[in-house]
C-alpha cells in the first residue's frame, strides 16, 4: 500500500481544471473515498478481494483524500471556504456528509449531516462546495 503525503490531496487533484471551469456561484459536487485504513479495508480487502463486487485494481488507495484535505484545499488554495468553525465550513459554503453501501441490497445511503456512527467519513463520502459569487 503506497502512502501519499498527509495533509494534502494528491497531486493529481490541483489539476486547475476542477476549479477554472466552475462558474460564480457554481455548485461542486464530489464523492469520493478517505485515505484510512478502515476505507482501504472496505473498498479494496472486501469489495474488490473478498466480496468480488468490485473489479480487482479499481481503487488506488494513494488517490483516496481525507475530508479535511479537500476543506483545506477548498479553503486555503483557491479560497472557495472563508469560514470554518473547527475545521468544519459553514453550510452555505460546503459540506461533507457520509455515504454507507449496503452490499445486500445494493443501495447506498447518505447519512445525515454530524452523523458520528462509524464509518462516518470514515470511508466513502460526498462532498459539496459553492464557488464564491466574487471569486
Amino acid at each position: 500500500m503506497r502512502r501519499a503525503s498527509q495533509g494534502k490531496p494528491p497531486p493529481y487533484f490541483r489539476n486547475p481544471i476542477i476549479t477554472s471551469h466552475q462558474q460564480p456561484g457554481g455548485h461542486l459536487f464530489l464523492s469520493t473515498i478517505a485515505r484510512t485504513p478502515l476505507a482501504y479495508f472496505t473498498n479494496v480487502v472486501l469489495a474488490e478481494d473478498f466480496l468480488g463486487i468490485v473489479s480487482k485494481g479499481t481503487h488506488t488507495y494513494s488517490k483516496f483524500v481525507k475530508p479535511s484535505e479537500l476543506v483545506d484545499f477548498f479553503a486555503k488554495d483557491v479560497s472557495w471556504i472563508t469560514r470554518l468553525y473547527d475545521g468544519v465550513p459553514t453550510r452555505a459554503e460546503a459540506e461533507v456528509r457520509s455515504m454507507e453501501f449496503d452490499p445486500f441490497t445494493g443501495i447506498w445511503t447518505v447519512l445525515p449531516r454530524g452523523d458520528n456512527v462509524l464509518p462516518g467519513t470514515e470511508c466513502n463520502y460526498l462532498f459539496w462546495v459553492r464557488r464564491p459569487l466574487a471569486c
